[in-house]
């Protein structure tokens, strides 16, 4: 969550997000996403979002080797050995995903960072990306060509989602979470963070606008579909998806600028199988099960 836009660090990690399952609005018995090699499933087959885990030690060495100089600097600015881990982990990720779909080394990956904050590719390519974390879990969406955004929170701890929703949220959604039971209101004052978060790093926009900036419709019982979404006059078809993780209690969103975009596919990036094998394949992949 944004740190001009969520409550106190404590807060937002501790006592207040957290809560019932996070539900798939399409396929909810439709189980965990299986890993796949990356050669079965490129951004130009569809939209793709890639579970990763950041405390996987194994392909650490790997990880270091394929950031740049700045990105190195970087993970010594950390105040914890695990948070400059975990940094290290999920950009090494980054870079293995973007090198496999542009068929670059790792390292070579150009990524630069836009006026507002957001990663992008600094050459011409039909791919966009987009990263976010949460703890020791990192997501990153891949699709061809329209603009993504993607957001995961945690479903742990959250015990009062209408006082927090009347903080940050249009007065429209907040009166739909205040009608709902309890465990329905966790579940869309969740869903609503998310794909606000999405739809707002999908613009590039980042910290610079607040929450309430997009509007959806709040109640989990029906489809996602954007209200409002900045600048006034802005298409509002977007297509917008809340797909299931492994761990269940991690709540995620997936924004694509573009209507009737294809079903995201959700995929477990496997970073010690990428250590393992690099010497003789070259290449990331997720392992099979």
């Amino acid at each position: 969550m944004p740190a001009a836009s969520r409550p106190d660090r404590t807060t937002a990690r501790g006592s207040t997000f957290g809560g019932s399952e996070y539900e798939h609005r399409s396929q909810p018995d439709a189980g965990p996403p299986q890993p796949v090699t990356k050669a079965a499933r490129s951004p130009r087959d569809g939209p793709t979002l890639w579970v990763v885990s950041l405390d996987d030690l194994a392909g650490e060495p790997i990880c270091i080797q394929v950031l740049n100089a700045e990105e190195r600097r970087r993970t010594h600015r950390f105040h914890s050995r695990r948070l400059a881990r975990r940094y290290t982990a999920g950009r090494a990720a980054l870079r293995m995903l973007l090198g496999a779909a542009l068929d670059l080394a790792p390292q070579a990956v150009p990524l630069e960072t836009g006026p507002l904050g957001k990663p992008q590719l600094a050459c011409r390519a039909s791919i966009s990306f987009n990263l976010a974390h949460c703890d020791e879990t990192a997501v990153i969406g891949l699709t061809a060509g329209d603009e993504i955004g993607v957001d995961i929170e945690s479903s742990i701890h959250v015990h009062d989602p209408c006082r927090v929703a009347a903080r940050f949220f249009a007065p429209s959604e907040t009166a739909i979470l205040a009608a709902l039971a309890p465990d329905l209101a966790t579940t869309a004052f969740l869903r609503c963070w998310t794909v606000k978060e999405a739809v707002l790093k999908a613009l590039g926009v980042g910290l610079s606008l607040s929450l309430d900036a997009v509007v959806v419709d709040a109640d989990p019982r029906v489809p996602l579909r954007l209200r409002r979404v900045p600048p006034p006059g802005r298409p509002l078809d977007w297509t917008l998806d809340a797909p299931l993780v492994p761990d269940r209690r991690l709540a995620v969103a997936v924004a694509i600028a573009a209507p009737e975009a294809p079903t995201t596919s959700v995929r477990t990036f496997d970073l010690e199988a990428f250590a393992v094998t690099r010497s003789s394949r070259r290449r990331p992949l997720a392992r099979a099960r």
